[in-house]
């Protein structure tokens, strides 16, 4: 699937398209990959009426990421993912909680984890909710800059960092050389 975005650019639709018999809102979230530099962000706009999953799923795809490893949604002490009952971690399962069950415009930020043994962590901001448009498709990935970390790529360090900004003005050159 695809959608229009307002600037015009395609973009993949993400997960597929919400439907609700209530009248719900369409919640714009800022994604952003904590501790990189230069930063790398999205903005996806989804309805409250989604499934925790769902935009674990959207997560994925926005970023490039394949689902090969552990996640889990942080808000406040609770952690939501795949279900997991060990010593005095417990992870509710996310395939249970829509996002309105969670109450992310009034929270303002979340946080989502994974790959738990590279440590990659989503920050997530939820901006003002608003009305669904009319004939617009959920969720949607709006806007974002910079290539989401690689799968199974040892985390962030330095010398990562270092290679993707090599790589990146390398892209770049090769790009306007085209031109």
């Amino acid at each position: 699937f695809f959608f229009q975005a307002e600037d015009g650019i395609r973009d993949k639709l993400v997960t597929g398209v919400q439907t609700c018999a209530l009248p719900i809102c369409a919640l714009p979230l800022h994604l952003q990959v904590a501790g990189c530099e230069p930063r790398v962000w999205r903005r996806l706009v989804v309805r409250e009426s989604m499934w925790l999953t769902q935009l674990h799923e959207a997560i994925q795809t926005a970023f490039d990421w394949y689902d090969y490893q552990t996640h889990a949604f942080i808000i406040d002490d609770l952690r939501y993912g795949n279900p997991l009952k060990r010593d005095e971690l417990t992870v509710e399962d996310d395939r249970d909680f829509r996002l309105a069950d969670l109450d992310l415009p009034r929270r303002g930020q979340i946080a989502y984890e994974y790959h738990f043994g590279e440590g990659w962590r989503i920050e997530i901001g939820v901006e003002e909710a608003g009305p669904p448009r009319k004939g617009a498709r959920y969720p949607a990935c709006v806007a974002g800059e910079r290539a989401g970390p690689p799968e199974d790529c040892g985390g962030r360090s330095e010398e990562h960092t270092s290679e993707l900004q090599s790589l990146a003005y390398l892209v770049c050159r090769l790009l306007l050389e085209k031109k």
